[in-house]
């Protein structure tokens, strides 16, 4: 499928003196025959430097029909470079004409862009060495063709009356984007629109880090840290514990079990993670934690999402809303504090992991 627009050839004049032709000057073609003659007697006068021309640009109209396409020419945006002075720019709506004046003799380059109603550029044409010769018109012959064109169905053609030879540009078809292939649970995919983990298959799915108590002098790598156990499980063999196979940590800080990838909940209506979580005590003694999910869009900023109000020593169901974003991270924190040293303290354990719109 194409666009075809049609158009006949724009006669870009460089016209040489003071803007104007003089009456009854002939006007010649660019040819070496020519550029080797001498300039009229009135322009021989003037300073080299005081000599210009113009570039006149005529257009027709009416010529074709033209469709509603997102590639329909608006209007050209014609920049003349002499060889000295600055460029010269004008922009000229389709159907009407134009004139450039005063360019200084010698050589110019030209550029043709042709811009669509939103004034996006959707070709460009151009051409230097243009010799600008006093007293006389060189004339200019382009062909600009169009930038590719995405054609979402269906036959579709148009014309522009510019005076521009206007040729198709490629014809690129509009494929669909294709679906995400499914991927076995529970490898993640960066920006999965869902996942599910029961650390059946191991904790190859997160990240473990600690981070240590600020008034401990404790070691910076705990005695033990997020893995996947035995110990417990709600459903299976495994579950998920920062403690070693009793379920308990030792030193205080906070200890961090993350996602490795990305959920993608911007199509989501209700994004939600949920799990179960057992063996949580809040408090023994002199020994506190705390539990709690935290989410982020960015992987850099974090916020608490929920936190466990109780003690909790049987499988509980926990619900917490995501936010809509299409990159969103999550972890759980377990945090230990226990000022006068390093002792023992329950962990809980997390199943059935599941990143999903309306989860529960």
């Amino acid at each position: 499928m194409k666009i075809k627009v049609a158009a006949s050839i724009v006669s870009l004049a460089l016209l040489a003196g003071c803007g104007t032709r003089p009456a009854g000057q002939s006007l010649y073609p660019v040819s070496t025959d020519i550029q080797g003659q001498a300039a009229p007697a009135q322009v021989q006068a003037a300073a080299a430097s005081q000599q210009v021309g113009s570039i006149e640009i005529l257009f027709s109209g009416g010529q074709y029909t033209t469709q509603a396409t997102s590639a329909d020419v608006a209007s050209l945006q014609v920049t003349v470079t002499p060889s000295s002075g600055s460029p010269i720019t004008q922009t000229v709506s389709k159907g009407a004409n134009a004139e450039i004046d005063n360019i200084p003799v010698g050589t110019a380059s030209l550029s043709v862009i042709a811009l669509d109603s939103n004034n996006n550029n959707i070709g460009t044409a151009t051409q230097s060495g243009i010799s600008v010769v006093a007293g006389q018109v060189t004339p200019v012959n382009l062909s600009l063709q169009l930038d590719p064109t995405v054609v979402a169905g269906g036959p579709q053609t148009g014309g522009v009356a510019i005076n521009v030879n206007l040729i198709d540009g490629a014809t690129v078809s509009a494929t669909p984007a294709p679906s995400p292939s499914p991927s076995a649970s529970p490898t993640p995919s960066s920006g999965s629109n869902s996942f599910s983990d029961g650390f059946e298959n191991g904790f190859a799915n997160w990240n473990a880090s600690f981070q240590r108590a600020s008034y401990s002098s404790g070691p910076t790598t705990p005695s033990s840290d997020w893995a996947a156990t035995t110990a417990a499980a709600k459903t299976g063999s495994y579950s998920a514990n920062a403690g070693n196979q009793s379920g308990n940590v030792y030193d205080p800080g906070t200890y961090y079990m993350t996602y490795a990838s990305t959920i993608n909940t911007s199509a989501m209506a209700n994004p939600t993670l949920t799990f179960d979580f057992e063996n949580f005590v809040p408090q023994y003694y002199f020994k506190t934690t705390a539990f709690s999910v935290e989410t982020s869009t960015d992987g850099q900023n974090w916020t608490q999402a929920w936190q466990a109000s109780s003690e909790q020593d049987t499988w509980a169901h926990q619900v917490v809303n995501l936010p809509v974003a299409s990159q969103v991270y999550f972890r759980f924190a377990f945090q230990y504090d226990y000022y006068l040293g390093s002792d023992y303290m329950n962990a809980p354990y997390v199943d059935n992991v599941l990143a999903s719109d309306g989860g529960n």
